[in-house]
């Protein structure tokens, strides 16, 4: 059973990373791109030694993502236009917390048993699981901030 757990927050921290690429790349949809929240990463990464130095990089990543999901949760909140739409949105932003709070749990508890990998593993999944929100928060910001047909508005976000 343990065995299938893993498996199982295996598969899915695969697939969020996957996802999340559109995160990492909606700033810039150049081949080759790397965000700048990934090239700080991946210099912290080459500077380190072990699994507990690498897991300090991945929470600073986690952090720094972190901080843009915030910014893209506000931007958000700011085009909404009804009470409703910002209602639906913040009911939506505490279930994910929760989701992620709960995804974390059990990742936590599946790699009790293997040291620095473990907790590496565990940041890269809590990074991961912001960087999909991030990439929803910005799918709803584009279809909000699009100007309407014949509206002559520019949303500039």
């Amino acid at each position: 059973m343990k065995t299938f757990l893993f498996t199982l927050a295996l598969v899915l921290a695969t697939s969020l990373a996957g996802q999340a690429q559109s995160a990492g790349a909606a700033a810039n949809d150049k081949p080759g791109y790397l965000h700048p929240i990934e090239a700080t990463f991946e210099t912290c990464l080459s500077q380190k030694t072990n699994d507990l130095e690498r897991a300090e990089c991945e929470m600073d990543r986690y952090r720094r993502w972190s901080d843009v999901l915030d910014q893209r949760y506000d931007q958000l909140m700011a085009y909404l236009r009804t009470e409703e739409q910002k209602m639906l949105l913040e009911d939506q932003q505490v279930a994910w917390a929760d989701y992620r709070q709960h995804v974390l749990a059990l990742s936590q508890q599946l790699q009790t048993d293997r040291g620095a990998a473990g907790l590496l593993a565990v940041a890269r999944l809590k990074t991961e699981l912001v960087k999909h929100r991030l990439a929803e928060l910005e799918n709803y910001l584009k279809l909000v901030a699009s100007p309407q047909p014949g509206s002559g508005q520019n949303p500039g976000y």
